[in-house]
């Protein structure tokens, strides 16, 4: 699959919200951009390895004060770009998760500095954050336009983000974006020796791209510099290109600026052709947007959208361009009928909440949101969910996982037709079912789905959830497997203090079991035997359990390993052997991150997602029985069905001990998704595995599958 195929952007990535932001090995990135670039040749920007949902997950962390998780994710990220500086535009798109205005931001990042002084990237998401405040207090208008008032605002954030940076910089003095936020100030008027800093920056991270860019636009003429001194410095610049060849790009920002100010006197069709010269010298999400921008007002939409799609390839955070994006979608729909048009509106609502849920406050997301709104009623002759699927009366969930909770069911409801909601109610007097079922028809749940609906109502208070089930979803999920779920997987999860992974896991399994329905996928007695318990997948309107929130990592904790299991778990001598052991830990309990089966990668993997009975159970079914194909290279190995389009790649690798399940390689090369025609696919991480089994792969229908899997396309709404 291309980056830029737009099948992907109504759906959720599932797996990033089970952390695969934090990646554990860093691995080159393919050998061609690390060659020079030739005289001419047009340098294109580095494979997309940061996504819209690792943005979220790890504003997810910030607004949970998981400070061990956002440390992980941005160091890793960090000494990626120390060891390879194409990494650096993977970095500094990772810091698209805090780089936003939002007041509500602030308590979040003090406690992350007050209790990680030590952290280098701790300083420098804070100073990201105190210079966007320092932006919103100065406005956009130009400088004769700009209140002293707003001036002295802006030079107060601007100061708490210079001192974080100095502190940042004792700590990290490697740390590309320190160098590339202190250049920064100089765009609000701060007094800085602009050449003696990229000096120095770049005697720190050679090869920089971000550095450079920060230069040349600090040279253009207004912020007092020429068009010749761009020129020179893109010369002196481009003699880094055997480092870094994306530095060619460099040259491109003279046509770039000369473009704005061509658009500011309306010469519309000569910015576009300075932009299309800009592009000539390399890929830069700026050259897109801005020619994506000037496209979209002169009404050319489809060339706007491609435009804007390889912006947020290049940086999916990038509100600009989210934003507008998503208006380009609408206006498509404006004149699209059917299903076109249903999936176009399906784009702009994913584009809407994912820019929200990242800062709500911005200019360009409140435009965006006003244009959607506008532009609802586009959808009503078109399968759309219902207006709210969440509805917390307690402030159960933060505004950052509300959301993504919401933008999840959105989608299950577009892909299947299933009509989920959710209720937290702070207290519930007398009988939950008899609450459930009045609110189950009084929200009409599953009433235009021929009774496909359901409805998980929980009792803040009370401490205790109900998961009512419409008719036509009895025999799909019965009441002995909702209420196995509940108790052993989300309760489980709320218990440990993670509400909001308990109910999004629990929604996943849910998901799965209506896509087993969805290609008449019955159930297999031998599938049910092998699972020892079939409780699990009982036959059956709904169930009850207890549920207590807490902060009790107990309640996920697994039992410690006896030399008996070491010994059964231990490393195999074929492929097919480990994972048969990897089932059969499922299967019998073994939930262990460190079983010796297991790489040595995947254990930080597993300990930040652990693994649940029901979650084991789901796998267990979704694999035992089914045919696949394994291909062996040298020492490493994948394993694909071919016999359920379910079920994502496995990878292995041969130790001297014998073969081992490597999970994290599995996130780092594979996505979950909900909302489309495939639920998962490959997206290459550019590690050994990538490089080496490329050729087992091929395009369908935009998505990377298996070349002999079982590639069924799943019938969805859309």
């Amino acid at each position: 699959m291309t980056r830029l195929d737009r099948s992907w952007l109504p759906t959720i990535v599932v797996s990033a919200l089970f952390i695969i932001v934090v990646a554990v090995m860093w691995e080159p990135l393919p050998a061609h951009f690390n060659e020079p670039a030739k005289p001419g040749q047009r340098v294109p920007a580095p494979p997309q390895s940061v996504s819209i949902d690792d943005l979220l997950a790890i504003r997810g962390f910030l607004l949970a004060d998981d400070w061990p998780r956002l440390d992980s994710a941005l160091v890793f990220n960090h000494d990626s770009a120390r060891r390879d500086v194409h990494y650096e535009t993977h970095y500094r798109a990772l810091m698209d998760a805090l780089d936003a205005s939002d007041p509500a931001l602030r308590p979040h990042v003090d406690a992350w500095v007050d209790h990680e002084p030590s952290s280098a990237v701790a300083h420098i998401a804070r100073a990201t954050y105190f210079d966007q405040l320092a932006q919103a207090a100065r406005g956009t208008a130009y400088e004769n336009e700009t209140s002293r008032g707003q001036r002295l605002g802006m030079r107060e954030w601007q100061e708490l983000s210079r001192r974080d940076l100095e502190t940042a910089k004792t700590l990290d003095a490697d740390n590309v974006l320190v160098y590339w936020l202190e250049l920064g100030l100089a765009f609000s008027g701060a007094t800085i020796d602009r050449a003696a800093l990229l000096k120095e920056g770049l005697a720190h991270s050679p090869g920089s791209l971000l550095l450079p860019v920060r230069r040349v636009l600090l040279l253009t003429p207004r912020w007092g510099g020429s068009v010749d001194e761009m020129q020179q410095y893109a010369r002196e610049a481009g003699r880094a290109r055997d480092i870094n060849p994306r530095l060619a790009t460099i040259q491109g920002f003279v046509n770039y600026d000369a473009a704005r100010g061509l658009r500011e006197s309306n010469q519309n069709d000569k910015a576009v052709a300075e932009l299309t010269k800009a592009l000539e010298y390399g890929e830069h999400f700026e050259f897109r947007h801005d020619r994506g921008t000037i496209l979209y007002n002169q009404g050319k939409y489809e060339a706007a959208l491609d435009d804007l799609d390889h912006a947020l390839a290049e940086r999916p955070g990038y509100l600009d361009a989210l934003s507008l994006r998503s208006v380009v979608y609408e206006k498509l729909a404006a004149t699209a009928t059917g299903a076109r048009r249903a999936e176009l509106l399906s784009h702009a609502n994913a584009d809407v909440l994912n820019a929200v849920a990242l800062d709500s406050t911005d200019k360009d997301v409140k435009w965006a949101m006003k244009r959607h709104g506008a532009t609802r009623a586009l959808a009503s002759a078109a399968p759309s969910p219902p207006v709210s699927h969440v509805i917390d009366e307690a402030q159960f969930l933060d505004s950052y996982n509300a959301v993504r909770a919401e933008e999840q069911l959105g989608l299950i409801y577009t892909e299947s037709g299933v009509d989920i909601r959710v209720i937290f109610a702070r207290e519930i007097p007398g009988n939950l079912e008899t609450f459930a079922l009045a609110r189950l028809r009084e929200l009409g749940i599953g009433r235009d789905a021929e009774a496909r609906g359901l409805l998980l109502v929980y009792d803040v208070a009370g401490r205790r959830m109900r998961m009512e089930v419409g008719r036509g979803l009895e025999g799909i999920l019965p009441d002995g497997f909702v209420g196995y779920l509940m108790r052993e997987q989300t309760a489980a999860f709320f218990a440990s203090g993670n509400k909001a992974l308990g109910l999004t896991s629990t929604l996943f399994v849910i998901s799965n079991r209506l896509r087993e329905a969805a290609l008449n996928d019955r159930y297999d007695p031998a599938r049910i035997s092998y699972l020892k318990d079939s409780v699990r997948l009982a036959a059956g309107g709904g169930a009850t359990t207890s549920a207590s929130v807490g902060s009790d990592p107990a309640a996920l904790a697994t039992r410690a390993l006896s030399s008996a299991a070491l010994a059964r778990f231990a490393p195999q001598p074929t492929v097919a052997a480990a994972h048969h052991r990897y089932l059969e830990a499922l299967r019998d309990g073994f939930y262990q991150p460190d079983l010796p089966v297991y790489t040595a990668a995947t254990a930080p993997v597993l300990r930040r997602f652990p693994i649940t009975a029901p979650y084991a159970s789901f796998i267990l079914y979704s694999e035992y029985g089914h045919k696949y194909v394994i291909v062996e290279r040298g020492d490493i190995a994948i394993l694909y069905y071919t016999s359920t389009p379910f079920v994502s790649t496995h990878h292995f690798h041969r130790s001297q001990a014998g073969w081992q399940v490597d999970i994290a390689a599995d996130v780092r090369n594979t996505r979950e998704f909900i909302g489309g025609g495939y639920t998962w696919a490959m997206v290459p991480s550019g590690d050994e595995y990538a490089r080496t089994f490329a050729d087992q792969y091929v395009d369908v229908d935009g998505y990377l599958r298996p070349l002999r899997g079982d590639n069924r396309r799943l019938p969805n709404r859309r």
